[in-house]
């Protein structure tokens, strides 16, 4: 082990602080830490000394830093014994819990965040005229022989419980349940009691939920007024929470939010820093409805946090006390009991049927079985190339790209770029879009952008003369509060009466924002983007790329979350290697979250 961790990056800096901070520098604390810092910056919560870097030799960057996990008994007491790791509730720069050595931060933001899901979980609110909720469920939410047990379940579990967690793929139905719970308890209180807010981790996240809403609205039968009180802004978290210029939040846990029914949506992109702010600011006693798909893609900072409250899709039965009072308002209606599970459990539902996809939807098979992890079957599938709405392309050569896409992307863009009214320009781009797994590389988004850009060059559609060429499209990279522009956010470039400007939609269809580019915060081309920024989004084609060769961050999750972008067409260019490696390899991130939750160890 190389004892010099002097380093220009902020683990080698914490790490040295650390050693001198306790005067000690041998190798088992160096690791430690070094590992600890290294776990964080790759997602985990935490490190699992019992695990150590021989499951995850990425977490360390240099081969010196790669040592034998020693004796984890050994290694615990070590830190133990030092003056900067403490036990769960010590303020010290580090807390090891069992064989979990966390971040201070992290520790506390899973503490917490734990503690406040149970206690919402574990009671149960009887309804003050029974009788009445009962006739309008049964109104709103009618249900035969057809109808998912978890559909069914859902609209109770609001009534009763102050968490509802729904999990669905795209087209199981998620926002349309949640209007309608929302549309019962509106019904069943009365709108002057009722102080929704909506929410989403992402401004494309929101404004598509508000939309999403507007649009379950028309298709369902709820009287009038109830559907007034459903004309809601979505905002993002961070909005709602009432950020400020220098990142703080006006709301939490002493400033509670002014709402008492909330709906987040997308929240599987939620990292377990955001969640816990949110969770902390919600009132006790508020109903809290979480929507999100447990088998996307995990948040890009640390944490599972959706998947861990899911607790990755094991099937729980149901407590007896929630059984019972479901029978006593709902006697057709039999739940089955466990003595011995969680009130957590009562909270869960996962939607399976699907309403976009159906028996013979390509891309439902697809995912499906990738979210079982079934690579061979899906590929055998995927080779026969008989599917309508999904299409395998094999990229045998990176000479063979450029012509591979000339055609597809002059057939897409000329429409795009011969439209100048900013409504129209967006919903154009929207109707495709080019997924890549990775950043860097000919195949990553840096060298697909590069080529797009030279086949638009060809044709004659944009002019190289200006890096703001009418119709550039644009992705901020980094948040800047004051303009209300956020990581994710994607602009269009257009020129009108005043000159070159950038247009970003609003949370409404048709509002539009314009901005300078002078005004822009960092900011990158986005003809292709990465499929973690296309998270919140749909494209009705998608052209999802994968490189050629292999890097950890090519999961079954990120396959998963790439094709079900596509609401009419996804095609898939990418070789059998790569596809059967990538769902073979599901994502693990190290925390103690599922386990305090569930009340019980996971292995990882």
């Amino acid at each position: 082990m190389n004892n010099e961790h002097d380093g220009t990056d902020i683990g080698c800096h914490f790490t040295k602080f650390i050693c001198k901070l306790a005067k000690n520098d041998d190798p088992l604390l160096v690791h430690a830490v070094k590992y600890a810092c290294s776990a964080v910056q790759n997602g985990h919560v935490c490190a699992d000394l019992a695990i150590g870097n021989e499951k995850y030799p990425a977490l360390f960057d240099e081969p010196d830093d790669i040592l034998p996990v020693p004796d984890t008994l050994k290694w615990t007491d070590f830190l133990k014994k030092t003056s900067v790791v403490g036990a769960p509730g010590d303020y010290r720069p580090l807390i090891l819990e069992g064989s979990r050595l966390y971040l201070q931060k992290y520790w506390h933001y899973e503490k917490t965040l734990s503690e406040s899901i149970l206690n919402r979980a574990k009671s149960i609110k009887i309804p003050d005229e029974p009788e009445k909720l009962a006739s309008i469920i049964r109104r709103i939410f009618p249900v035969d022989n057809n109808t998912e047990g978890s559909i069914a379940i859902s609209p109770i579990v609001a009534c009763l419980k102050n968490i509802l967690v729904m999990s669905g793929g795209p087209g199981a139905g998620k926002t349309t349940l949640a209007v309608k719970i929302l549309a019962m308890l509106i019904e069943y209180a009365g709108p002057e009691k009722c102080r929704i807010a909506l929410t989403a981790p992402t401004g494309k996240a929101a404004a598509r939920l508000k939309q999403a809403i507007k649009q379950a609205c028309a298709k369902i039968d709820i009287p009038e007024p109830v559907k007034t009180s459903l004309q809601i802004e979505a905002c993002t978290i961070h909005r709602l929470l009432g950020v400020s210029s220098d990142g703080r939040f006006k709301y939490n846990d002493l400033n509670k939010l002014p709402y008492n029914i909330i709906v987040m949506d997308e929240a599987s992109m939620t990292d377990i820093a955001l969640f816990t702010k949110f969770i902390s600011a919600v009132p006790h006693d508020a109903r809290i409805i979480l929507c999100g798909d447990k088998d996307q893609l995990a948040s890009i900072d640390p944490g599972m946090v959706f998947c861990d409250i899911c607790d990755n899709g094991e099937k729980h039965l149901n407590t007896p006390e929630f059984s019972s009072v479901v029978s006593s308002i709902f006697p057709e209606i039999h739940v089955e009991a466990d003595k011995a599970v969680q009130p957590l459990a009562d909270s869960i539902s996962v939607l399976k049927t699907n309403f976009r996809f159906n028996n013979n939807s390509g891309i439902g098979t697809i995912s499906n079985l990738i979210k079982t992890g079934d690579a061979q079957t899906s590929w055998k599938i995927l080779e026969k190339n008989e599917l309508k709405d999904i299409v395998l392309r094999n990229v045998a050569s990176l000479d063979e790209l450029p012509a591979m896409l000339y055609s597809l992307i002059v057939k897409h863009y000329s429409r795009y770029y011969a439209q100048t009214d900013p409504v129209k320009v967006f919903e154009i781009f929207n109707e495709f879009r080019v997924l890549c797994a990775i950043r860097n590389g000919p195949l990553g988004v840096e060298g697909i952008n590069s080529v797009i850009e030279r086949i638009l060059i060809n044709e004659g559609l944009i002019r190289p003369d200006s890096p703001w060429y009418p119709g550039r499209p644009v992705m901020i990279i980094a948040n800047d509060y004051n303009a209300g522009l956020f990581n994710g956010d994607v602009g269009i470039t257009l020129r009108d009466g005043s000159g070159t400007k950038v247009f970003f939609p609003g949370l409404n269809p048709d509002e539009i924002r314009a901005f300078s580019p002078r005004q822009l915060p960092p900011h990158q081309t986005v003809h292709a983007m990465t499929v973690h920024k296309s998270q919140g989004s749909e494209f009705g084609h998608v052209l999802l790329i994968l490189p050629s060769v292999f890097t950890r961050g090519l999961s079954r999750e990120l396959v998963y979350t790439g094709i079900t972008r596509a609401r009419s067409l996804c095609e898939l260019w990418c070789n059998r290697d790569i596809f059967v490696k990538a769902i073979g390899n599901p994502t693990v991130r190290m925390s103690g979250l599922r386990e305090k939750l569930w009340k019980k160890q996971y292995l990882d």
